[in-house]
């Protein structure tokens, strides 16, 4: 009967091991991805906007807030602009909980006693990583799906355990767009020397976000508690032992530059290019464009006059598939104004289809029934406000209409780009 009973224990052990050592794992995966996600959206999103360091300081601090719990803050004293005396991890929910194991019986790690600390939850602080080390935190560089440019010469994120498909910013050749940006998490309790894998110190994670610069960042692993009482066998020797190191969880996420689909009324230029025109006339350099009193864009330097697109008037384009009527003068718009130029075509039959965006500078001088349009295009520029690479759904009921302007706004070029996420 005492056998029967023990051996019913180790089983119970088992499915609690399972369920309970597992589950805290999976919790803290889960919210880490949710940081991670933020990270490389943030990170990405700031791309061609101030420095790179300045990018990066920010995917860390969204990937920080992004466990703040702006709710514990307003019902404490009704006032979000302060802490209310609260201490710092009563604002935070965490990537998972922070559990520690101390003292026991070596190397069977039994008898330990679990110690939780005032701040219960880990708070993730991602080492910058401003030389771009492959393994780093933080990595920016070119969303490489099929390998052509990795198998070209340029230096891959290849870890098998977080293999994204990406090749490193310095690494890239010339013409080649930077156009991803990879975020990642650990906690782990084993850190081989020498491993490309091998955190540095917690870059002050459960202090506060220091400013150093460092590589990799580690949180403390997520313990076994009830696997200590089966029979997993600890490892004899300086390898890793999930019954002495626990469990190692990361979290992985790889932003990705997708044509704009949708942006905000806020942002949409006063009128409409071509798509033909536009591929043929981005550069760098400015051009000029007469707006006739039909309402007609032509370029100006150009005889005869090249038809370059339509001025929309009052109204706003603000999602691939909409279609307009054209007519008007573009009104003064002085000094110039960066916006988000709808580039139309003919789908299906139907005239004056918006199939994705440019963006460009925009400056007028208006007069009589005419005007003169000053743009300077950017070429494959990343939105770093009111643009989308998703759809409203239900925006189209034909789905051969749908499908083909999803086709031609994933081939235009020079658009306008708006970060998604790649996994």
């Amino acid at each position: 009967m005492m056998i029967q009973v023990m051996l019913f224990m180790f089983g119970l052990l088992g499915i609690a091991a399972v369920v309970i050592d597992l589950g805290f794992a999976r919790l803290a995966q889960g919210q880490m991805q949710v940081g991670t996600d933020t990270a490389a959206l943030e990170g990405l999103r700031l791309r061609d906007e101030g420095s790179e360091l300045a990018r990066r300081q920010e995917a860390r601090l969204f990937a920080l807030k992004t466990y703040e719990d702006p709710v514990t803050r307003i019902l404490n004293d009704g006032n979000p602009a302060n802490d209310g005396g609260l201490p710092p991890y009563a604002r935070l929910t965490g990537a998972g909980a922070k559990i520690g194991l101390s003292g026991g019986q070596t190397p069977l790690r039994a008898l330990q006693q679990i110690s939780i600390s005032a701040d219960p939850v880990y708070r993730p602080c991602l080492a910058l990583n401003q030389a771009n080390i492959v393994n780093g935190d933080l990595v920016g560089g070119a969303y490489d799906p099929s390998g052509l440019k990795a198998a070209a010469g340029y230096q891959p994120v290849t870890k098998t355990d977080y293999n994204r498909h990406m090749t490193r910013t310095e690494e890239l050749a010339a013409g080649v767009p930077a156009d991803a940006f990879l975020a990642r998490m650990r906690r782990t309790g084993y850190t081989p020397p020498g491993s490309l894998d091998t955190p540095d110190q917690d870059d002050g994670a459960d202090v506060a976000c220091a400013s150093t610069d460092t590589t990799v960042s580690a949180g403390p692993s997520s313990p076994l508690l009830f696997g200590l009482g089966s029979t997993v066998r600890p490892t004899i020797g300086s390898g890793y032992s999930v019954r002495q190191h626990g469990f190692t969880v990361r979290a992985t996420s790889l932003a990705r530059g997708l044509p704009a689909r949708q942006i905000a009324a806020t942002y949409a230029a006063p009128f409409a290019l071509e798509r033909t025109f536009w591929e043929s006339s981005v550069s760098a350099a400015s051009f000029s464009l007469t707006n006739k009193p039909d309402g007609s864009l032509v370029l100006s330097a150009s005889v005869p006059e090249q038809f370059a697109g339509w001025v929309v008037g009052t109204e706003k384009l603000t999602r691939v598939g909409q279609t307009f009527t054209a007519g008007g003068i573009v009104g003064t718009i002085s000094p110039a104004l960066t916006y988000y130029v709808p580039i139309y075509e003919t789908v299906s039959g139907t005239a004056q289809v918006v199939t994705g965006y440019g963006w460009a500078l925009v400056s007028t001088t208006a007069g009589g029934g005419a005007s003169s349009v000053e743009v300077t295009p950017y070429r494959d520029r990343m939105a770093s406000a009111g643009a989308s690479s998703q759809l409203p759904s239900g925006w189209s009921t034909n789905p051969v209409f749908a499908g083909e302007v999803s086709r031609r706004n994933a081939t235009l070029m020079y658009s306008m780009k708006s970060p998604g996420l790649a996994r």
